[in-house]
């Protein structure tokens, strides 16, 4: 079986597409040369010839090089440019590994991602397609975020996976604090184990004493501030929260709050109720109660554009373009007025 040139990772769970990276850069890198043989591109700002040069570089010391391309396809609009897109891909040669990395589901074009969620496209996007076509160079993966129920057996397969062990009822518990979050899932579920010390399975109490709770409540508050244009509260509340957890985290969980709003407000939009929020987004009825007043503050519109601009900052934390400490401020001010 050949090895892949092609890897096309896509999804709402950045957590996994992010830890299917990091296994992929470590399974290349054999002689600890990683950061001279890795190229990581934006697709908003690199050109195919970036991609060229990059993808054709022999690879130092090393078999095989990394190429990251996030946002591949925001260069690529007309079916010319689709035509010499993948002509770049067919010719990558196998010294490369390329990553095509999509923040959102690849789906027909006539669904959304949040549709996508719900239903099975009826045909491949064009890449997919491609891709299948060419099975013996390519790779595929999609990641979609954990919701209801999944999210507590993603808990229970995740501890095992590291060793210990957790009750059922307290996997239920830090589902219902962390939503589908997997990045602050995981942060919890390592906390969590540290203080069991893998000596014994966690349980509720562990979880109710040590878990994101009153972090979650603040976050709830201080996205309240924001749909009010409270931007004093929403600081204040900015900088209570950042005292308590790491930026990254409270950054993470903000992300969380305004997706589950934007799938809520969706709901209501076509006539949905309370009950119909918690089936369809796929959340306790407590959460759900306290979603659906929320997301009534906002516009379906602005809740694509804030959630739209959390994806850019995120990507810019990532590539070490700001810090998530002042992600979260200017977010905040800017947000609140």
């Amino acid at each position: 079986m050949s090895t892949p040139s092609v890897y096309i990772l896509h999804g709402d769970d950045h957590y996994a597409l992010q830890q299917d990276v990091q296994r992929l850069q470590e399974r290349l890198d054999t002689q600890g040369m990683a950061d001279l043989n890795t190229t990581r591109l934006d697709g908003r700002s690199a050109s195919l010839q970036d991609l060229r040069n990059a993808s054709g570089a022999l690879p130092f010391l090393a078999d095989r090089r990394l190429v990251v391309l996030t946002h591949p396809l925001d260069g690529v609009k007309t079916p010319s440019q689709r035509k010499t897109f993948l002509g770049v891909l067919e010719r990558i040669p196998e010294t490369t590994a390329l990553v095509l990395w999509f923040d959102e589901p690849l789906a027909d074009t006539g669904l959304n991602w949040r549709a996508h969620r719900r239903k099975t496209p009826k045909k491949d996007h064009w890449l997919i397609a491609w891709a299948r076509q060419h099975s013996e160079r390519t790779y595929i993966k999609g990641a979609l975020l954990p919701a209801g129920e999944a999210m507590a057996r993603w808990i229970q397969a995740f501890i095992r996976e590291k060793g210990g062990s957790i009750a059922p009822d307290a996997a239920d518990m830090l589902a219902s604090l962390v939503g589908s979050d997997t990045r602050a899932a995981a942060n919890e579920c390592e906390k969590l184990l540290a203080y069991v010390n893998y000596a014994r399975p966690i349980e509720m109490d562990d979880v109710d004493l040590l878990a994101v709770s009153n972090t979650s409540a603040n976050v709830f508050d201080m996205v309240d501030a924001l749909g009010a244009r409270q931007g004093r509260k929403a600081l204040r509340l900015l900088n209570q929260l950042l005292e308590e957890q790491a930026p990254l985290l409270v950054f993470g969980m903000i992300v969380r709050q305004f997706r589950l709003l934007l799938l809520a407000r969706e709901v209501l939009d076509d006539g949905g109720q309370v009950n119909d929020v918690a089936a369809q987004v796929g959340m306790p009825m407590f959460v759900a109660r306290k979603i659906t007043p929320q997301a009534g503050r906002f516009t379906l519109e602005a809740l694509e554009t804030i959630y739209h601009r959390l994806l850019d900052v995120d990507e810019a934390i990532k590539s070490g373009e700001i810090e998530a400490e002042t992600a979260l401020n200017v977010l905040t001010a800017a947000l609140s007025q």
